[in-house]
């Protein structure tokens, strides 16, 4: 008898309130999809550099003094600055815990909050997979600017494990990068 209910269940029509609470359910979760999908398709550059905070090392050739140091051109915070010695030139290096693609980077020059008397004016942006250069940049900044303008470098998406901005010519008495975020 209970076969026979299960049968009769089995080849039973869906009633049409049930159909249309599958559709509605199908159509919900096709959209979750989609939105998810354009998150994810929109937002990756910025997880990207959220992810690797904590997995980049930032090292410099020198820093003007340990308030200015490298870590300070990755923090966030605008007002923080990586400087070098007055009068020297020198580069930041951003190293990946493991290899990954690096599309661009947003890079925003110093000035020296305080007393507004260094900038980067002339960079090379060299970008490294191990020991081999897959890609080089030359950027020419402004100078000195009294407000802080973030700037987009296109890059090569090539993969790579760490990328180096050497500074070819600073203004003022020295050379400042406030941030940099790589994507």
């Amino acid at each position: 008898m209970l076969g026979l209910v299960v049968d009769q269940d089995r080849d039973a029509k869906p009633r049409r309130g049930r159909r249309g609470v599958d559709t509605r359910r199908k159509r919900v979760v096709l959209a979750l999809q989609i939105a998810i999908l354009a998150l994810a398709l929109f937002a990756a550059p910025i997880t990207d550099c959220i992810r690797d905070r904590g997995r980049i090392t930032v090292t410099a050739s020198s820093s003007y003094a340990p308030e200015f140091d490298a870590e300070m051109a990755m923090d966030g915070v605008l007002d923080t600055e990586w400087c070098l010695p007055d009068n020297s030139l020198g580069y930041i290096e951003f190293a990946f815990a493991s290899s990954r693609r690096v599309n661009s980077l947003d890079i925003t020059n110093g000035h020296n909050t305080t007393y507004k008397d260094r900038a980067i004016k002339k960079a090379r942006i060299v970008v490294y997979n191990g020991d081999k250069v897959v890609e080089k940049h030359e950027l020419e900044l402004p100078g000195i600017e009294q407000q802080h303008k973030r700037r987009r470098v296109r890059l090569g998406g090539h993969r790579a494990t760490r990328l180096k901005i050497e500074v070819l010519e600073f203004a003022g008495l020295g050379s400042a990068l406030s941030e940099v975020a790589i994507y």
